[in-house]
């Protein structure tokens, strides 16, 4: 997901730098045209990110929960939608606490 942020900013400057701003039609233009590619590339980067987000959740929920307790969450927290992060949070303190016990290693982040 950093990657998708880094695409983000450099997306944001590129939309201010191009935003028309003269009264010199052709310059307007073009950079009206410039403008308006950075953000349907905006609009791409914020669906990737939606997709890596729905991803995690997917990949958190199904290897956490069986479809029953899957079930009995999503019916627990209506409206409201499980926070994907915060369960796959605790799973690892929870898992880094174990590991303490018990002598095992302990998960640093991502990968470990």
């Amino acid at each position: 997901i950093e990657l998708i942020m880094e695409e983000r900013k450099h997306l944001n400057v590129q939309i201010q730098a191009n935003l028309p701003h003269d009264a010199f039609h052709t310059k307007n233009a073009l950079t009206y045209i410039k403008a308006h590619e950075a953000v349907m590339k905006l609009r791409d980067n914020l669906r990737a990110e939606q997709h890596v987000v729905l991803e995690f959740a997917i990949a958190v929920f199904r290897g956490v929960f069986r479809p029953r307790q899957m079930a009995t969450l999503l019916v627990k927290c209506y409206p409201a939608v499980p926070d994907a992060l915060g369960i796959a949070s605790a799973l690892a303190s929870e898992i880094n606490q174990n590991a303490q016990v018990e002598n095992y290693p302990a998960l640093d982040g991502p990968g470990s």
